[in-house]
């Protein structure tokens, strides 16, 4: 039931009730239990946002009014008319689960418009908030590894919704998109940790928009932990992208894997010692020095070397299971390749540069603005993200895994870079984002000959539908000694959500004989990966270490 009262919006269903003034939530508390998770007086709760985070409040102030009308018994229009920007909040009930919803909206006159960020405050600073971010953190919201942050959709923010939790009940807030829209989440202000912004975003080229809107934020409550709601995202989400009749092509074996390798050396030798240790058939190898060029150059040639030829043989007589390194966006603009696709490569959302990187083997530089250096620049490792919604790329990079699929028998490559998708300048390719012309890129991919499974770098609600295994990132992926990746494990979200359909593998840096290692190891494994280990060291295979042990004796209890 929504209620209106002196400008002010009241709302009780079947597990909420909720008190709402100028699209701001002032209370949210449990029907059943009384508890209440929101206790805000801050009415500012819309802002439009612009490139670099500037932004423009959605206020009443300077004669600024609120109308608000009842559409029906569930559904309530408010209108906010500003000084500065006007906005519809439109709020209405779910009689099925009792959610509340908000479908915000706002546009001004100055051009530019990023996202309509929309904020929930004055949560209640002892529940926890747990995130799909890099599979999942539980954190406190004045953790100031969480504070302040901002991370977009599916790069970071994996899947559309957060969840606070407090003593075995809590809130949620979760959208049901299955359109690409890009959208972020932002914890905190500069001086306040204890509230969260949703962001709906604009497609890029940024330059002429005014207004921003789109998705509509559900708020709900729940009992229990977090695996309440997050299992009510799960079955949706494979009901909204019918995940029962789509898969990706899995062989048998990826479902049978206890030991991933990621960063194999070319190394025969290391391969022998390495069969004394595991289960050949139940190993996968993630092998990136292959091909004819240095890492990362050339591509999207992908031709073996001589020796990978013979490596890859070997491997497959004894029993590995092999992924050799390809890239999903990227090509090298010294390759013919860039002459074809070149006009359709990333450009950034706010800056219109490229997108990709340079690497002199020390130091990251960005891509080259000059068009002359871009051509000769395979001494930095220049690459550029082509934009996967182009049919060309993927008729290009089709040819080249097939080629490579026939000629040494493989069933899967990896495919780097996977979750690199993002609102663009050059957002829509064929009437497709970035995100979604990945995931048909990939499903082609898939299709090559009867079946090519697809590893990838990254893993998110979207990519999942397309991989068969996927390397994911720690919180941040920091470097050593980062002591605050202790608190960033001890929550399995990710495989919670789509380990069914894709299966999690660790990432880097997962083979020295330290403590930083093994908390990188055990992370990993506490987010649901298989055991994993780092082979860029091939000497250390001789003797393995304490921590490679560690991997080889959890590998044997699977």
């Amino acid at each position: 039931m929504l209620t209106i009262k002196d400008g002010i919006l009241y709302a009780k269903t079947k597990t909420l009730s909720a008190i709402i003034r100028d699209g701001a939530i002032l209370s949210l508390k449990s029907v059943k239990t009384g508890t209440e998770f929101i206790n805000n007086t801050d009415t500012a709760a819309m802002e439009l946002v612009y490139a670099m985070d500037r932004s423009v409040q959605v206020e009443m102030g300077h004669g600024g009014s609120v109308e608000l009308a009842k559409v029906n018994d569930t559904t309530v229009e408010m209108r906010l008319l500003g000084w500065m920007a006007n906005a519809v909040v439109i709020i209405s009930e779910d009689l099925v689960n009792g959610d509340l919803l908000f479908a915000p909206s706002a546009y001004t006159s100055m051009r530019g418009v990023r996202s309509l960020r929309w904020s929930v405050m004055g949560i209640d600073p002892t529940l926890d908030v747990i995130a799909p971010l890099f599979q999942g953190v539980k954190l406190r919201l004045d953790d100031p590894i969480l504070w302040h942050t901002r991370s977009p959709w599916p790069r970071e923010w994996e899947a559309g919704f957060s969840i606070f939790q407090g003593d075995y009940e809590g809130f949620w807030v979760w959208t049901q998109d299955t359109q690409y829209r890009y959208k972020s989440i932002k914890f905190g202000s500069e001086t306040d940790p204890f509230r969260v912004s949703f962001e709906t975003e604009t497609y890029g080229p940024l330059h002429e928009n005014i207004s921003a809107g789109g998705l509509t934020w559900r708020v709900g409550v729940f009992e229990g932990d977090w695996h309440v709601p997050a299992q009510e995202y799960k079955t949706w989400m494979e009901q909204a992208w019918q995940l029962d009749r789509r898969h990706a092509f899995k062989p048998d074996w990826v479902d049978d894997l206890t030991l991933c390798v990621c960063w194999a050396p070319l190394d025969e030798d290391w391969l022998d010692n390495l069969a004394r240790y595991v289960d050949t058939k139940k190993t996968l190898l993630h092998i990136p020095r292959w091909r004819n060029f240095g890492y990362d150059q050339n591509y999207p040639l992908y031709e073996a070397s001589p020796e990978a030829t013979r490596y890859f043989a070997k491997a497959q007589r004894m029993g590995f299971h092999i992924a050799p390194h390809t890239n999903i966006f990227e090509t090298d603009p010294s390759n013919p390749a860039y002459e074809l696709v070149g006009q359709f490569e990333y450009r950034d959302a706010e800056t219109d540069q490229r997108m990709g990187w340079s690497y002199t083997g020390k130091d990251f530089l960005p891509v080259p603005m000059s068009n002359r250096k871009l051509l000769h620049a395979r001494d930095t490792n220049t690459m550029t993200k082509i934009h996967p919604g182009q049919p060309m790329w993927a008729s290009i990079l089709r040819e080249q895994l097939q080629k490579l699929k026939r000629e040494h028998h493989l069933d899967a490559v990896f495919t780097d870079v996977s979750h690199n998708t993002f609102n663009l300048a050059n957002c829509l390719v064929n009437n497709t984002t970035s995100t979604e012309g990945a995931k048909l890129l990939q499903d082609y991919l898939n299709s090559i000959d009867g079946g090519l499974a697809l590893g990838g770098e990254g893993l998110n609600e979207i990519t999942m539908q397309s991989q068969a295994f996927s390397q994911v990132h720690l919180f941040k992926n920091p470097p050593p000694p980062h002591p605050e990746l202790k608190r960033c494990g001890g929550i399995d979200l990710g495989c919670f959500l789509w380990g069914d359909h894709c299966r999690l593998i660790g990432y880097s840096k997962l083979e020295e004989d330290n403590e930083w290692t093994l908390l990188r190891m055990m992370n990993h494994i506490e987010h649901g990966c298989s055991p994993t280990i780092s082979g860029s060291h091939p000497e250390y295979m001789k003797d393995p270490n304490k921590n490679l042990r560690a991997m080889f004796d959890l590998a044997r209890q699977m």
